[in-house]
């Protein structure tokens, strides 16, 4: 009987310590769960001496002069977006063993494949990450300085939700048009760096995805510049912005993002030798407006 009596406490010791561990840090959906990115856009503005033009990602040639301008409206993007994690913006992972609450249940994952990956979740369109491409002619008419081309602004704006999730990651990368392409077509060039919302210190560090089994840590926000424009020169860069939502993040739960079924925009503005480099994501909500 009194072994009895010391048993029952350890369990109930045991089952809390065990509910205080799945809830420590959610992160993931649930299967068949979704985040539908209607009319999700892109603007990009240049200050002086830039210009910008939509691309492709399979590009690999500098665009017609005339396609140039200043102010780059990008086409609305309709899709399925699920959580994926990565290190590197380029290799994704994702897990299919998540709990209703979010939580990954081992950290055991699969490489990214968009058909695998729409099979696991039960889907037909869905996608781990949004690519926005363009390019960029600079002029630098300074005869003796090069100068930096900077990230100045990243807006994630969306109407009617509310933005207290700090799940989104946007990586941004940049390659040389006028030497010898260095990322095939269908690539993305060189990582400039990998930005999180402003604030953000919710993801459990050591958590970012880099195999099918492993974890290790990131740092973010390290970018100082896009690239650099050599003095009394014209160059053409290739720019690609990914976006996605960090499976690893504790704030990537079904509960956080059931409501993010608008309109979608991300602003970005890109200046050459001035203005201060972001190293953040910066958060914005809007009230919609009745058609």
């Amino acid at each position: 009987m009194k072994a009895t009596k010391k048993i029952i406490p350890a369990l109930v010791m045991l089952l809390v310590s065990a509910v205080l561990l799945s809830t420590a840090s959610y992160a993931w959906f649930s299967m068949n769960t979704t985040v539908t990115a209607t009319g999700m856009s892109v603007t990009a503005t240049v200050s002086s001496n830039l210009l910008i033009a939509g691309d492709e990602l399979d590009s690999t040639t500098i665009k017609a002069e005339s396609a140039f301008i200043t102010t780059y409206n990008g086409s609305s993007i309709t899709g399925i977006l699920e959580p994926v994690s990565t290190v590197n913006g380029k290799d994704y992972f994702y897990t299919t063993n998540a709990k209703a609450d979010g939580d990954a249940i081992a950290d055991a994952y699969v490489a990214y494949d968009v058909e695998a990956f729409n099979t696991a979740y039960g889907t037909t369109n869905a996608v781990g990450y949004i690519d926005y491409v363009f390019q960029l002619k600079a002029t630098n008419t300074d005869t003796t300085t090069a100068k930096d081309i900077k990230l100045t602004q990243l807006d994630l704006t969306y109407e009617g939700a509310t933005d207290g999730n700090k799940a989104y990651r946007v990586a941004v990368f940049a390659e040389d048009l006028g030497t010898t392409p260095t990322a095939p077509a269908g690539g993305v060039g060189t990582l400039v760096g990998i930005y999180s919302p402003s604030g953000a210190a919710n993801q459990t560090p050591g958590e970012a995805v880099t195999s099918t089994t492993t974890t290790a840590a990131v740092v973010y926000n390290d970018a100082t510049k896009v690239v650099t424009v050599a003095a009394n020169s014209t160059n053409y860069y290739k720019v690609v912005v990914r976006l996605w939502l960090e499976g690893e993040d504790t704030t990537c739960t079904n509960a956080t993002f059931l409501e993010l079924t608008k309109s979608w925009t991300l602003d970005i503005a890109l200046e050459l030798g001035t203005g201060t480099v972001v190293n953040a994501i910066t958060l914005k909500t809007t009230t919609p407006v009745e058609p």
